[in-house]
């Protein structure tokens, strides 16, 4: 019986200065922090959801997994390959609608144990581009910040055709991540946003962004977090964390060297140079009261991404 495991990390999107532009594979020493799909030969079709936030999940029949699995078939048959009966699981480890791309996590985990399971018959960028309809169908316009992220590791940063392009980052960067138990969706999050810019707006954002990258190239931390601040799109989404600026001034007090929103939100990150401080950013954030659902991880972004286990 053919049996593949795969996993694909949690991930920081836009990382405050790359709205719908950037995105970072997170990584937990000792923990696979992200959905885990397994799938095996069945003589019965078979779909099950495990895990500690298997049943906040909605019907089996709309799980991103079964819409993952339906495309991958129908690519499948376009290619004139029959597809097999496959019994699949999903282990569902991140919270819902957590800024943490819970969703890009189970369909790049779902299509990553898929193209083993079938041999590697696609391309990682016709996986991308399937990830990326997927998660569309799902807020409503196709984007790539999660899931390029969870497939290939690292900081991503998007490009029209090619998708995505794995950019430098600073090693010794340690990310402070902080979950605050609440459900934000991005459908909600981006009903906040502004319509239209004025020119000036956009163009200080978009420089920012610009020198952002240069100083990635660079490798000039110091420049690269004098533009990690974002006027534009951070204000308001924060309405919809809890605490938002009590969290931002702990993690600063503690030595945090930025603090911002992943993806939509809730979770917020914060930028430490070391583990210590890090560490010290850990306490200080636990002493805010929040929902016990809450929590409150150390890592790195990780280089890899996607893969299968075991």
């Amino acid at each position: 019986m053919k049996v593949i495991k795969a996993f694909a990390p949690a991930t920081i999107a836009n990382f405050v200065v790359g709205f719908d532009s950037l995105g970072a594979s997170f990584a937990v020493e000792d923990d696979l922090f992200g959905d885990i799909v397994t799938i095996e030969s069945a003589s019965q079709s078979a779909f099950k959801i495990i895990g500690k936030y298997a049943s906040v999940l909605q019907a089996v029949e709309e799980n991103v997994v079964t819409q993952a699995t339906q495309l991958f078939h129908q690519k499948l048959i376009s290619r004139n390959i029959k597809p097999s009966t496959l019994d699949i699981q999903l282990e569902k480890r991140l919270p819902i609608s957590s800024g943490l791309g819970s969703s890009a996590s189970s369909i790049v985990a779902a299509l990553i144990a898929l193209n083993a399971f079938y041999d590697n018959v696609f391309l990682s960028q016709d996986l991308l581009s399937m990830a990326g309809d997927l998660e569309g169908r799902l807020c409503g316009a196709i984007h790539f910040d999660n899931v390029a992220p969870s497939m290939f590791g690292g900081l991503q940063l998007l490009v029209p055709d090619k998708l995505s392009e794995s950019l430098p980052w600073f090693d010794d960067w340690v990310i402070v991540i902080i979950y605050p138990g609440v459900a934000v969706t991005t459908k909600m999050a981006r009903e906040l946003l502004p319509t239209s810019l004025t020119l000036p707006k956009a163009v200080n954002y978009w420089q920012k962004f610009s020198v952002f990258i240069h100083a990635l190239y660079k490798n000039d931390p110091t420049l690269a977090l004098a533009m990690m601040k974002d006027s534009l799109i951070e204000p308001l989404r924060a309405t919809l964390i809890p605490q938002f600026e009590l969290l931002r001034s702990k993690a600063i007090g503690a030595g945090a060297l930025s603090f911002g929103i992943s993806g939509s939100g809730p979770t917020c990150f914060a930028i430490a140079d070391s583990l210590l401080v890090a560490q010290n950013i850990y306490h200080a954030i636990n002493d805010v009261k929040l929902s016990p659902e809450s929590f409150c991880k150390i890592g790195k972004i990780s280089k890899q991404g996607a893969r299968i286990i075991e």
